[in-house]
C-alpha cells in the first residue's frame, strides 16, 4: 500500500496531537493565574480544524525521503510546524492592529476583549529566568 501526504488519518493525528498539547499546557499555564483560561481557551480554537497544508507537505518531503507512514515523531513535527505558524499568525495579526482578514477575523476572537493580564508576563520571566535588559 502507498502511503499518501494527504491521508486523513494522518490529519486527524495533527488534530489529536495539537488537542492534547493544549491540554497539557493548559495546566501549567494555569498556575499563572485565573486570568489565562479565557487564552487557553482561545488559543485552543485558533489551532483546531484547517487544511493542514503545512504538516501535509512536511509529510509528503518526510514520505518522499523514506520516512515510515505514520511515524509518530513525524505526526509531532508536523503539529509543531502548525502551531509555529499559528504563533506568527497570531503575532503579525496583533502587530497589524487590524481586525480582520478577507472573510473571517484576523486575530482569535476576543484575544483582544480582555485587559491585559500583567502578572503573567512576570511570572513567565520569572521561572524562565528571563530579565529584562534595562
Amino acid at each position: 500500500m502507498t502511503a499518501r501526504a494527504d491521508d486523513l488519518e494522518f490529519r486527524t493525528q495533527v488534530d489529536a496531537s495539537l488537542a492534547a498539547f493544549v491540554d497539557r499546557k493548559a495546566a501549567d499555564l494555569r498556575t499563572l493565574g485565573s486570568g489565562i483560561d479565557h487564552m487557553v481557551a482561545v488559543s485552543g480554537e485558533f489551532i483546531a480544524g484547517g487544511k493542514r497544508l503545512r504538516p501535509q507537505f512536511s509529510y509528503a518531503g518526510w514520505l518522499v525521503a523514506g520516512g515510515a507512514p505514520g511515524d509518530p515523531g513525524m505526526v509531532a513535527a508536523a503539529a509543531a510546524l502548525e502551531w509555529l505558524q499559528a504563533s506568527a499568525l497570531v503575532h503579525d495579526d496583533l502587530m497589524d492592529g487590524s481586525d480582520t482578514r478577507p472573510r473571517t477575523p484576523q486575530h482569535p476572537p476576543g484575544l483582544r476583549d480582555d485587559p491585559p493580564q500583567p502578572a503573567a508576563p512576570r511570572a513567565i520571566r520569572r521561572r524562565s529566568g528571563c530579565r529584562p535588559q534595562s
